[in-house]
């Protein structure tokens, strides 16, 4: 500066601006283990369960798309209803497709997913009758193959940065699907989780 001036800097407060770079077109991986746990249902016969999930997708910023893809395993403890009956995991193979709307900061990022699902369900085969063996008609029959039930998801959570692409996913999804062939109701359930993003 000349003699007599002062120069003078802003200070940066770009901190918690979103991302430039966050508007171009990125890819994202995803992977998360979640707890799947049940509404409306006997809580010593249908345990607390897990969910093994990825998503592939396309991130633009404020708006992304995913396909994504997982396995659960649900126990369920029929020895509480007849001792001897064992217990085995009721199997939930699932497949969907994605939207996502997000607030992409520097080191944080909140987002909202909405999913529809393609679900394929299955339990055991058993020897007798279920239908309305447990309170609120949670399990009616089984055959052994996968039964084919539609539903959909929401899920909140938040992104935070940790080095480079990577960074930790925190959030709950709530969760439904339709009766099909195999429930006797639509079925609910909350499902927290954790896991990590790579986007680049």
């Amino acid at each position: 500066a000349a003699e007599g001036q002062v120069s003078y800097a802003p200070p940066d407060l770009s901190g918690d601006a979103p991302e430039a770079e966050g508007q171009g077109q990125r890819r994202i991986e995803e992977f998360a283990i979640g707890v799947p746990l049940f509404y409306d249902v006997p809580r010593d016969i249908v345990r607390p369960g897990v969910n093994f999930g990825g998503r592939i997708g396309l991130d633009w910023g404020y708006f992304g798309a995913f396909i994504d893809a997982g396995v659960a395993l649900i126990p369920i403890d029929l020895n509480a209803l007849r001792p001897g009956l064992g217990r085995d995991p009721l199997v939930r193979l699932h497949g969907g497709l994605g939207v996502r709307l997000q607030f992409p900061t520097k080191y944080v990022r909140p987002y909202a997913d909405l999913v529809i699902d393609f679900n394929g369900w299955s339990f055991r085969s058993i020897e007798f009758d279920c239908v309305g063996v447990l309170p609120g008609g949670f399990w009616c029959y089984g055959t052994g193959a996968f039964e084919f039930s539609p539903g959909w998801s929401g899920r909140a959570g938040v992104n935070i940065k940790v080095k480079g692409p990577w960074s930790i996913d925190v959030g709950s999804a709530f969760s439904m699907s339709y009766r099909g062939n195999l429930f006797s109701r639509p079925q609910f359930w909350l499902e927290p989780y954790i896991g990590f993003t790579m986007r680049h």
